[in-house]
């Protein structure tokens, strides 16, 4: 474990392959040595050095493209499936995370229905501890929806917009699962905690809409996405 945190603190210490690896868990489709190279402004044989490194501490991986038509096949590289953790003094969150949902599944109903309610809540906290100089209510439409953009970015959700003007409708896309282990225990309970969490958020925000997710990744989707229509 020790060893492991120092070769991943060794690499992510270099700001280069820092915005490198920043930059492959944001990307939307898998990126190419040529893809970095052009984004960095580095040499293909830099770029292809700091991919290697961050695929040897397994922080993301590659593959070879078969599909490609012409010419020889392209390296492409995407995030790791598994989630880095790094602690000091070492912290297991996790096993204390999969102890209590354990817990409230055993209370049946009511524990599921105070597991929401609280997600819920969270998501409105999470909007009001950001920093704005306006009051919600007399934010602009873009205003809100950057707003929103900012909570994601801090939690970490590489989420995308795309608004429809006629219907005002936003399609609200997540990338990054940020309970992806547990939710691979006890799906049911950590995706409608987080749907009630991310409906908080909008909420928050917006005040009346109507919230309901659209695909999910633990069935078998990409992406889990979600319609917000105001």
């Amino acid at each position: 474990m020790k060893e492991k945190t120092l070769e991943i603190t060794s690499v992510l210490s270099d700001p280069t392959r820092y915005n490198i690896y920043e930059y492959i868990i944001e990307a939307e489709e898998p990126v190419t040595v040529k893809d970095v190279a052009k984004l960095i402004n580095i040499h293909s044989n830099v770029a292809r050095h700091h991919l290697t490194k961050l695929v040897e501490v397994e922080l993301i991986k590659s593959y070879i493209n078969q599909n490609r038509s012409n010419g020889r096949p392209n390296r492409l590289y995407v995030p790791s499936e598994e989630a880095i953790e790094l602690s000091f003094p070492y912290r297991d969150y996790k096993l204390l995370s999969s102890i209590t949902l354990e817990a409230i599944a055993k209370l049946g109903n009511a524990g599921k229905s105070i597991l929401y309610n609280v997600g819920k809540e969270y998501g409105q906290e999470m909007i009001n501890k950001l920093k704005i100089t306006k009051d919600k209510d007399i934010l602009s439409r873009l205003e809100k929806i950057n707003l929103l953009t900012e909570t994601s970015n801090f939690l970490g959700l590489h989420a995308s917009f795309t608004y429809d003007e006629n219907t005002d409708e936003l399609i609200y896309k997540i990338k990054n699962c940020p309970f992806k282990e547990l939710a691979s225990k006890q799906d049911y309970l950590i995706c409608n905690m987080h749907n009630e969490f991310l409906n908080g958020m909008f909420k928050e925000v917006f005040t009346e809409i109507e919230f309901s997710e659209l695909t999910n990744m633990f069935k078998g989707c990409e992406f889990c996405s979600y319609s917000v229509k105001i």
